[in-house]
Formats: C-alpha cells, sequence, structure tokens
C-alpha cells in the first residue's frame, strides 16, 4: 500500500521573493511540508484556485489595494473555504487579529500564529482522519505522546516498552510523515485530531 504525506495547499501573495522566501522557511521550522504555489499580485488567485485546491492563502498587506481592509473582506467572501491570513508592516486593529502577523511581534509570537493557522476547525475540510491510517496503532499511541512533550523516557515508562522501541517508533513516524521537528508533529497530530490543543505542554 502506497503511503501518502499529509498534503496541506498554500498561497503565497508577495511582491518580494525574500518575503515569499521567509514564510517558507516558517513553514520549514514549525514542520509543514505543504504544496505552495507563489504569486506576486492577488489578482492571480482567482485563475490560480480554479486549478488547484487550497486552504490557506498568505498575503502580504503590499499587495492589497487601498483600502486593505476592504480587500480583505472581500477576499474572505470570495474564497469562504479558505483561511487567509495577512502578514502586515504594523498592528491592524480592523483585521481578525489571530489571521494577522504585525511586524511588531517577537519570533515566538510569529512561529505560534503560525502554527494556530494550519490548525483547522473541527467541521472544516482541512481535517484528515483517514491520514492516521499510514501510522500503525502503536505509532499513532507514539505520536500522541510525543506531540503532547512527553520524552522517550517517560512515553517507554507509561507504555511499558524501551526507550529504543520508542526510538524506533518516532523514526518510523517521522519517515512516514515527512516532518522532522516535535513542533511540526504536534501540529499533524492536532490537525488530525489525535490530541487537543489545549493537551500540548509549553
Amino acid at each position: 500500500m502506497v503511503q501518502n504525506k499529509l498534503s496541506i495547499e498554500v498561497v503565497i501573495v508577495a511582491k518580494q521573493y525574500l518575503y515569499r522566501l521567509g514564510i517558507k522557511t516558517i513553514l520549514s521550522v514549525i514542520g509543514n511540508d505543504p504544496h505552495i504555489i507563489e504569486t506576486d499580485t492577488i489578482e492571480d488567485l482567482d485563475e490560480l484556485l480554479k486549478i488547484n485546491q487550497c486552504y490557506h492563502i498568505i498575503v502580504s498587506e503590499q499587495v492589497l489595494p487601498k483600502p486593505e481592509i476592504n480587500t480583505y473582506c472581500c477576499l474572505q467572501r470570495r474564497f469562504p473555504l479558505c483561511k487567509i491570513m495577512v502578514i502586515s508592516e504594523s498592528c491592524i486593529h480592523n483585521y481578525n487579529n489571530s489571521n494577522v502577523i504585525s511586524g511588531d511581534i517577537n519570533h515566538e509570537e510569529i512561529i505560534n500564529k503560525f502554527q494556530k493557522f494550519f490548525i483547522p476547525s473541527k467541521k472544516s475540510k482541512l481535517s484528515h482522519p483517514e491520514n492516521q491510517e499510514i501510522l500503525s496503532e502503536r505509532e499513532i499511541e507514539i505520536l500522541k505522546e510525543v506531540a503532547i512533550g512527553r520524552s522517550n523516557k517517560e512515553i517507554s515508562s507509561k507504555l511499558f516498552i524501551s526507550p529504543n522501541t520508542v526510538i524506533s517508533h518516532r523514526k518510523n513516524i517521522t519517515d512516514k510523515l515527512g516532518i522532522k521537528t516535535i513542533s511540526g508533529l504536534t501540529v499533524y497530530a492536532i490537525m488530525n485530531e489525535i490530541i487537543e490543543p489545549e493537551d500540548v505542554k509549553f
């Protein structure tokens, strides 16, 4: 049976290449390996979304026609199945604060906002429980423990298996999902409803 990796479609809309590169780097840091489409103009969205199934749009405020808030609301109406994030130079009180990243927040807040952006609601089509089938029951059990912040030793003790077995399972999970970081595995576990966001240790 062919193992399918979780695929998230993302459109990044920004004029500068370095801007788009920075966003892709953040996605890598949080452990996501999405199919990314890049464009430097908002006008391309309609055509792109006709031929690509996309659930996440990340937009630089610089490409939004004035007034930006009207354009943002228009985008939400045009693409109701998409989650839209705006990257802004400063705090914009008119926008939904959870989906805006402003230039005055630190790197931890940026990572946190990106992680939350990729967590689907219970009814969202972003959730793919069928992806859990690529992991064995034991691997899902291990993934759950890793995602909530337990160490190999703690997992070993709780599940009555050796630390080497835990390490072996973790390697298999990483190989199957293509996700190398604990934060990425945590996001995956939340997206697939293996754990709840409040289960995660901070």
